[in-house]
């Protein structure tokens, strides 16, 4: 099992003469009892990894008993951790993702946007603005699994400003200089005369 899901234990006690009535599971580590379940087919949830000594006592309705041990390991669980740098490349809206996963030896990724990689540190594009939930999944070599996600908040952003104007031309729609922003809070421009003034 994996450490924090649930093993699920199965009695495959054989009956003697009378039906069984009651069922004791006893969990322990080398510490000593940990847990105690009085189901016949409990889950119980290791939360740490290690050795652990599970032990079933059945009793029939003479009240005869029976006992067994039996050995079980939980495994690590990865952890999942990612950064990215966003516009990378200097192209905006592309985030590069650097995964610093502990314990990991395959990766799933999903980015919000439709798109979905294997790869360990993808590259991923977004042009619309928008809250996009980006997921990562890890797994080691148990197949044990971590997830991690979070939100990136995407904002197009861009400024067009003409490179000449003329006031008087009798084209009005070179007379303005005109700049056309979108999502910008402020920008500055100078403009110079032909002389550089």
């Amino acid at each position: 099992s994996c450490a924090g899901d649930k093993t699920s234990f199965t009695d495959l006690s054989v009956l003697a003469v009378a039906p069984l009535i009651k069922w004791d599971w006893t969990f322990s580590d080398n510490t000593g009892v940990i847990g105690r379940k009085e189901d016949q087919n409990p889950d119980y949830i290791f939360n740490t990894p290690g050795d652990y000594i599970v032990n079933l006592m059945v009793r029939d309705t003479n009240g005869c008993i029976d006992t067994i041990n039996q050995n079980v390991t939980t495994w690590s669980v990865p952890t999942s951790i990612f950064n990215y740098t966003d516009n990378f490349n200097d192209v905006q809206g592309q985030l590069q993702f650097t995964n610093t996963s502990i314990d990991a030896t395959k990766y799933y990724w999903t980015f919000g946007n439709g798109d979905d990689s294997y790869g360990e540190n993808p590259v991923a594009f977004y042009q619309n603005d928008g809250t996009y939930s980006i997921t990562l999944v890890t797994w080691n070599d148990k197949e044990c699994s971590d997830t991690i996600t979070m939100d990136y908040n995407f904002m197009v952003k861009g400024l067009y400003i003409p490179n000449a104007f003329s006031p008087e031309n009798p084209k009005a729609s070179v007379q303005l200089l005109k700049p056309v922003g979108i999502n910008l809070k402020e920008y500055r421009f100078e403009v110079y005369d032909r002389w550089g003034n």
